[in-house]
């Protein structure tokens, strides 16, 4: 299913620094990207910043089922050898970025946005400051709706209650099995004992491909649920903002907002481009670049 056997980097002094790498990070930032001209915009504006504070080191993910190795590391790229797509192709990268952190570098959390996002790194870290680097959880609050009579929602569902302790997820759902609560997909955060914790889990217990085959967000919180009680997960909108159509300055100097999450209605050019707008205003703001 995940295969971690073979890892290759770009060059051999790439894969000398990285192994050599004695710096101990407050995050590792893995960024979900693919290749569109859009998202390649997106990623020239995260180079701007994403590697300048020395507390976090940031990644982008990509999938591509070409390479020879089953992991290709470059200087800002973790690439897995797999089809670009949402499921499961987002969360296997996610996957290969948090077993390359856990590889090679001493950290405490795990940070992993979407590209259309922005991260105000100096308030992430001092959010992180006020949090235990272990069995910690952060993430904006989302749900898995599973109200319908579908025979693949039938599925899913019994497939979580084998999977998933009972006491470990959301009454609503054990009683009525209609909503399970997941963390949302864009921004969420994990100290590095969760990340291993995860890892572990997929490597050593068989997992459902209906799991498996859900959108990333939904599945990832579906495992951590396996060994991690959703409620103490720290689901709270307090921390990120939702830009419409422009930027509200007093949210942007809002020192308790650290994620900037830009994503507008649709995946039209025009739509995109407004949030790349918002991008560029953001980090001219943050970064003074």
């Amino acid at each position: 299913m995940f295969s971690t056997s073979i890892i290759e980097f770009e060059t051999p002094e790439l894969k000398s620094e990285i192994e050599n790498n004695k710096t101990h990070y407050t995050a590792i930032c893995l960024i979900i990207a693919s290749q569109s001209e859009v998202y390649d915009k997106m990623a020239n504006l995260w180079r701007k910043y994403m590697n300048k504070n020395p507390n976090i080191k940031s990644y982008f993910l990509y999938c591509d089922p070409h390479i020879e190795a089953d992991i290709f590391i470059t200087d800002d790229k973790i690439i897995y050898k797999h089809e670009e797509n949402h499921a499961p192709g987002i969360l296997f990268k996610t996957f290969a970025g948090i077993h390359i952190a856990n590889t090679y570098f001493s950290y405490d959390f795990i940070v992993r946005p979407n590209i259309s996002s922005v991260f105000h790194f100096d308030r992430l870290i001092q959010f992180l400051k006020n949090h235990p680097t272990s069995k910690f959880v952060y993430a904006i609050p989302g749900f898995l709706a599973l109200n319908t009579d579908r025979s693949d929602y039938k599925l899913l569902k019994d497939c979580i209650k084998n999977t998933v302790p009972p006491e470990n997820y959301d009454k609503q759902f054990y009683f009525y099995g209609i909503n399970y609560i997941t963390m949302h997909g864009a921004g969420y955060i994990f100290s590095k004992d969760i990340g291993e914790q995860l890892i572990k889990t997929i490597q050593e217990r068989p997992i459902h491909e209906s799991i498996i085959n859900l959108v990333d967000d939904c599945a990832i919180s579906i495992l951590i649920n396996i060994f991690h009680k959703y409620h103490e997960i720290l689901y709270t909108l307090n921390h990120v903002y939702f830009p419409f159509r422009q930027n509200e300055p007093k949210q942007l100097e809002n020192k308790n907002i650290f994620h900037f999450r830009n994503q507008h209605v649709g995946l039209d050019d025009e739509n995109r481009n407004i949030d790349l707008s918002l991008m560029t205003e953001q980090i001219e703001k943050f970064y003074g670049i």
